[in-house]
């Protein structure tokens, strides 16, 4: 496994990088719940989802879906309010991606 040892301004130690890590995200499976849902709203830009629908797309707790909902909500990146479903049609709290990073 290759290793590559590097600083970002403000660091006071050197990270390690390696070759797996920088391969997560190419593996959905192995997302953290945050990633996962970033991923999913990413992929379906610009359309909205509500926590129901979210976590049944991504086999998770409603839950945990509105934890991370509510949380991306607060970024500028992500609009999250009274928008339709496009899964179920509700209007409701729903989240989506505002921007393509």
């Amino acid at each position: 496994m290759e290793t590559e040892r590097t600083t970002r301004p403000g660091d006071s130690e050197n990270i390690d990088i390696t070759t797996e890590n920088a391969t997560k995200s190419a593996h959905p499976d192995s997302f953290t719940i945050p990633e996962k849902i970033i991923h999913f709203l990413t992929e379906k830009l610009p359309n909205a989802y509500c926590d129901d629908c979210l976590a049944e797309a991504l086999h998770l707790r409603r839950t945990q879906v509105n934890t991370v909902a509510s949380t991306l909500g607060l970024c500028r990146e992500y609009s999250r309010g009274a928008q339709i479903c496009q899964v179920c049609g509700k209007t409701g709290k729903s989240a989506t991606r505002r921007t393509a990073v």
